[in-house]
């Protein structure tokens, strides 16, 4: 029992009855059950934290049973026929299930299906090279790319990858292949031969009607050409013109009554990237049969077409990559073109033609004595001939009696003294005339020849640049062409040192940049005579 002492009422006197203390202990109780309330929410709440996780984890999981595909029940081999199915593994037989499945770099288990390898497109890079033990592979890579080459307009590429094909062709009709794309390859580089030549013989602001459009040439500077179009000035590479605006150029080289032209552009588009894949089919083939209606075919171009070769009259000649393009005709006085789909450049038929017998360079001393006599029977005019006119009317008198001269020996030095004199009066095409005149006649390299002495006339104060860089222009491609690489750089630096004398630094750097590639191909083939 608690003992209860009377305790006084505040104020009255009163006393009042209660234990002692009581209210400090209940008030202790409360505050402890206070505690235990607060402590009891706790778990309370990390039990529903948990049961939200559960529930997300089940979420998740059923998720990915939905995404997850079905399994096959009846696992098949999908390799394409092409493609050597791997083989299975062995499955147990004296087990439900079948052996797991294999990692990276081992066949795949029988119950997993191999899925069909994706086509990879057929572009450059994209093809795996082709190993040593698969020449069939290498011929096709090469004859693929050698195609795609011609249709960015890279001849050089082109003939590369022929070559490459060479090596690995191995079957008749393979060989027929190449020979038909080296063909092809030929046809197309005198194609941007006859646009040279049309950008050539072009008039300068002077235009030319070419299927309801009007084309004006502004200036040509090596291979960057400046023209008018409908009125707006454009410019561009000769390689990358616009391949409408390459064959209205080459019109005005042409001559509508030549057939192998048609060959040649029908060649050039087929094979160009420009325009929409059949339209250029169907021009292609109109081409080639207005070729045939004029009593000429040619089987390359009809193979490669998928027409049948009619096998009546000729074909075009001179396949040989080495070869030289044959010489461009004249262009008619009024161009005009009656072809609705695309003109004809004008190119000469290739005819063979009988090299009369040329005789041999006399000897050292043949010709010193040969040099003494004209020397001095002509001495006063060689005196006298202190101007650029008259050397070269002295340079014309003796090519005359060249022409007619019957001793070999005086005949050739009589040629070479009219040479340097042409050099010296500053007249570059004087010069190149003699040189053919002397190596029809004589055993001379011509193209040799001409490199060498066109050369000398950046030092003649009278040459006129503008004439020497067209000049050189000219005949750096007719080397380029031969692949006489070595000689076409030394044309291209002519023309650079001549467009810099003119001011013209575009052209003369365009030149030293050709002299640059051209080196570098002589540097992979010798150049041979």
């Amino acid at each position: 029992s608690v003992a209860v002492e009377p305790e006084p009422s505040v104020g009255t006197g009163i006393p009042v009855v209660g234990p002692r203390r009581s209210r400090g202990r209940v008030s202790s109780v409360a505050s402890r059950a206070r505690s235990r309330r607060k402590s009891s929410m706790m778990p309370v709440l990390l039990g529903v934290i948990g049961v939200a996780v559960l529930i997300g984890v089940i979420v998740v999981a059923i998720n990915m049973a939905q995404q997850s595909p079905p399994p096959n029940p009846n696992p098949v081999n999908q390799n394409p026929p092409s493609v050597v199915p791997a083989p299975a593994p062995k499955i147990n037989t004296n087990k439900a299930t079948v052996s797991p499945p294999s990692t990276f770099g081992t066949p795949r288990a029988a119950s997993e299906t191999t899925p069909a390898p994706s086509k990879l497109p057929d572009a450059i890079g994209l093809t795996p090279p082709p190993t040593e033990s698969s020449p069939t592979l290498q011929f096709q890579q090469a004859m693929r790319l050698a195609r795609q080459a011609l249709s960015r307009r890279d001849a050089d590429a082109a003939q590369t990858q022929l070559v490459e094909a060479e090596l690995a062709q191995s079957i008749p009709e393979q060989k027929s292949e190449i020979e038909r794309v080296r063909a092809l390859r030929l046809y197309i580089n005198n194609f941007w031969e006859a646009v040279r030549s049309g950008i050539n013989k072009s008039e300068v602001g002077v235009e030319f009607d070419f299927q309801g459009d009007k084309f004006a040439l502004v200036m040509r500077a090596g291979e960057m050409v400046t023209y008018k179009f409908n009125g707006a000035e454009k410019q561009s590479q000769i390689r990358n013109l616009a391949a409408p605006h390459a064959i209205a150029f080459a019109s005005q080289s042409m001559s509508v009554d030549d057939p192998f032209s048609k060959i040649y552009v029908a060649a050039f588009v087929a094979f160009d990237s420009e325009g929409e894949p059949v339209k250029r089919l169907e021009d292609a083939k109109q081409l080639w049969q207005k070729a045939v209606s004029m009593g000429h075919t040619n089987k390359y171009l009809a193979q490669e077409l998928g027409l049948a070769d009619s096998g009546s009259g000729t074909t075009i000649p001179n396949v040989d990559d080495s070869a030289p393009l044959p010489p461009v005709s004249p262009a008619p006085t009024t161009p005009s073109v009656t072809n609705p789909v695309t003109p004809a450049p004008q190119f000469s038929p290739p005819q063979p033609q009988s090299q009369p017998q040329r005789m041999p360079v006399p000897d050292a001393r043949a010709l010193a004595r040969a040099r003494a006599t004209l020397r001095s029977t002509h001495a006063k005019d060689l005196q006298a001939a202190r101007t650029s006119d008259t050397r070269i009317a002295l340079s014309d008198m003796l090519v005359a009696k060249a022409a007619t001269e019957q001793d070999a020996d005086l005949q050739f030095v009589t040629w070479e003294e009219a040479r340097d004199l042409a050099v010296s009066a500053g007249k570059p095409q004087s010069l190149l005339d003699i040189i053919d005149q002397l190596a029809q006649k004589f055993n001379v390299d011509g193209l040799a020849e001409k490199q060498t002495y066109l050369a000398r006339f950046n030092a003649e104060p009278d040459a006129d640049s503008s004439e020497l860089l067209k000049l050189a222009e000219d005949l750096y491609k007719q080397a380029e062409q031969e692949q006489r690489y070595d000689i076409a750089a030394g044309f291209a630096d002519t023309a650079s040192r001549a467009a810099r004398k003119a001011n013209d630094f575009t052209a003369a750097q365009t030149f030293a940049d050709e002299v640059k590639r051209l080196k570098a191909l002589a540097a992979e083939k010798p150049a041979t005579p």
